[in-house]
C-alpha cells in the first residue's frame, strides 16, 4: 500500500497484522491456526512434520483427482 502512495492505510494494516496475528489470541487468522491452541512460535515437531506431510500428500491426490476429472 505504501508504494501505491497510501502509507497511512499501509501502517494500519501492518498493525492489523501485528496485533491481530498474534498467537496469544484463539481467533481463527492467528499464527498456528489449525494446531492446538495455544501453538505458539517455534519449530515443528517430529510428529507435527509428519502430520504436515501426510496433509500434503492428501492435497496433492484432491488436487490430481480435480485436474483428472477437469481432463475428461
Amino acid at each position: 500500500m505504501a508504494s501505491v502512495g497510501e502509507p497511512e492505510i499501509a501502517k494500519l494494516m501492518l498493525l492489523g497484522v501485528r496485533v491481530g496475528g498474534t498467537p496469544y489470541l484463539p481467533t481463527q487468522f492467528r499464527w498456528g491456526y489449525g494446531w492446538p491452541y495455544p501453538r505458539l512460535y517455534g519449530a515443528l515437531t517430529e510428529a507435527e512434520l509428519m502430520q504436515v506431510e501426510l496433509k500434503h500428500a492428501e492435497q496433492m491426490q484432491v488436487k490430481a483427482l480435480g485436474n483428472k476429472a477437469l481432463d475428461q
